[in-house]
């Protein structure tokens, strides 16, 4: 695999990060001020940390699941739903997001809900983006 692909690899994880952005602004807009004041993170900072992780990940998993998986509409799908779990355990254990931005009543649930949304947004969304950029 050579440099300029596994740069596109990342743009197209980075990529990925504008729909979290989108919904985290949503719910961030909606908290008060004592609220935004027990995140645990700055939200701030999230826009910059966000593409960067995404990016990461969506590399990284990429390399390992191609040799395994030769259908990339399947690998895709598994991809997300991989990538929604760390996703979620990063959100949720570092950062405690379901707590402080979503006022998740129940914070674990986003281990059953981060994999199945990334796994559709990763096989329906990620998968044309894919193809037209990775030719």
């Amino acid at each position: 695999m050579n440099p300029s692909e596994i740069v596109k690899l990342f743009l197209i994880g980075s990529f990925v990060s504008v729909i979290p952005m989108i919904y985290m602004g949503i719910a961030y807009n909606k908290l008060n001020c004592h609220q935004q004041g027990l995140m645990r993170i700055k939200y701030a900072y999230i826009p910059m940390i966000l593409p960067l992780m995404y990016g990461l990940v969506y590399v990284v998993l990429t390399l390992a699941l191609r040799p395994f998986i030769s259908n990339d509409m399947l690998r895709l799908f598994v991809l997300g739903a991989i990538a929604g779990e760390i996703y979620s355990l990063i959100g949720h254990y570092i950062f405690k997001l379901p707590e402080t931005l979503f006022l998740m009543k129940h914070p674990n649930m986003v281990h059953i809900i981060a994999p199945i949304m990334y796994a559709f947004i990763y096989g329906l969304l990620v998968y044309p983006l894919e193809k037209v950029i990775l030719k």
